[in-house]
Order: C-alpha cells, then sequence, then structure tokens
C-alpha cells in the first residue's frame, strides 16, 4: 500500500483482537436477554453469543500465536528487516500500534531508504496519540526526501488534527505543488475544505 496517506484505512487484512472481559459480559448481557438475532453460521444454524465469543476468543489466541512465533523468529535474526516489518505490521493490525513502533524503528534504522516504512510508523505513533513523535517521524523522511508529497500531506493532517489549521495549509500546498497524483491531491483538497474558516 505504498504512498497510502494516514487517512486512509491502513490494511485491508485487519486482525481482530478480543479484549476478553468486555466481551464475556457483552456475552452474558445478551444471554441474559435474549440477545438479538444472531446470524446464521453456512449450514443455516443460528449461532448464539456464546458461539460468537468463542469464535472471537479462537481468533484472538490464534493472534497471540502468531505474534508469539513472529517474536521468536526476529530474536532468532534480529537484523532481518522484512521479520521486523512483519512483526510490526501483525501488532499494528493488532491494535497493538505501541508495540509495533520499536519494530518500524528497527526496520528503518536497517534500511532509511523506504517511505512507507515512515508511514507506518507515523500511523502507530499517532494511533497511541504521540502526535509530535508521528511528526517527528515524518520529518526523517522529509530529511531524506524534501519532496515526499504523503509526508508533506501526513505532517498537515496531523496538525490539523490538533488544531493547527494553518500549518495544516502550510504542509498541503506544498505537497500540492510537488505532486501530480490525483489520488493524493484528491485528499489534499479534502483537507483544505475540512479545515476551511479555521
Amino acid at each position: 500500500m505504498a504512498n497510502a496517506p494516514l487517512s486512509a484505512p491502513l490494511r485491508a487484512s485487519a486482525v481482530v483482537t478480543l479484549v476478553t472481559g468486555v466481551a464475556v459480559t457483552v456475552v452474558a448481557f445478551l444471554a441474559n436477554r435474549g440477545g438479538p438475532p444472531q446470524p446464521a453460521d453456512s449450514w443455516g444454524h443460528e449461532t448464539t453469543p456464546v458461539e460468537t465469543a468463542h469464535a472471537a476468543i479462537g481468533v484472538a489466541e490464534a493472534f497471540g500465536k502468531r505474534v508469539e512465533a513472529l517474536e521468536a523468529r526476529v530474536a532468532q535474526d534480529p537484523e532481518n528487516r522484512q521479520l521486523r516489518l512483519e512483526l510490526a505490521r501483525l501488532l499494528h493490525d493488532g491494535h497493538r500500534a505501541g508495540a509495533a513502533v520499536a519494530h518500524y524503528r528497527k526496520a528503518i534504522d536497517l534500511d532509511p531508504s523506504q517511505a512507507q516504512t515512515y508511514y507506518d510508523l507515523a500511523a502507530a505513533l499517532s494511533g497511541e496519540e504521540l502526535w509530535d513523535e508521528a511528526v517527528s517521524a515524518l520529518e526523517e523522511r522529509l530529511v531524506l526526501d524534501p519532496d515526499d508529497a504523503v509526508a508533506l500531506y501526513n505532517v498537515g493532517a496531523i496538525r490539523a488534527g490538533q488544531g493547527r489549521a494553518e500549518e495544516a495549509r502550510r504542509y498541503w500546498r506544498l505537497a500540492r505543488s510537488i505532486t501530480s497524483d490525483p489520488d493524493l491531491l484528491a485528499t489534499i483538497d479534502a483537507g483544505f475544505a475540512r479545515v476551511e474558516g479555521v
């Protein structure tokens, strides 16, 4: 997903995680109330809230095992950038952005030339509401490539989210002057429209 702005969905293959206490509470509540009608499985069997919770627990367990396996592989080969990125993206997709940050940073240390890793790092930091750190990650990218319109757009998006509209506009104007990508231009224009009058 090269050059995707932060405001776009990060990845289509999201991994579902489960906060067990909340899920058990919801299941108990629905079971006591009778709950809403449940979707039928492929055999026409109506799934119960307990079956739905069991499926979610299975997904969470599979996610945990996948993380453990990748962590073990990274521990055996800590300089393998691809493994680091795979683990970082799995953690990030699994809503563990804070845990992903160190792996994104190490991947950048191993090869600072890949723009997408900076975008992913900034997205993970933003997910943790570490806005200034996210901007710093993008500024590191801009030191290497001052004409990276996606990085410029993303800095503007973060600043707009912080209520710093004029700063956002400044970055977006610069990004607009550099890019000819119609999707990015449309995204920049949408950003300008959102902060208009602010």
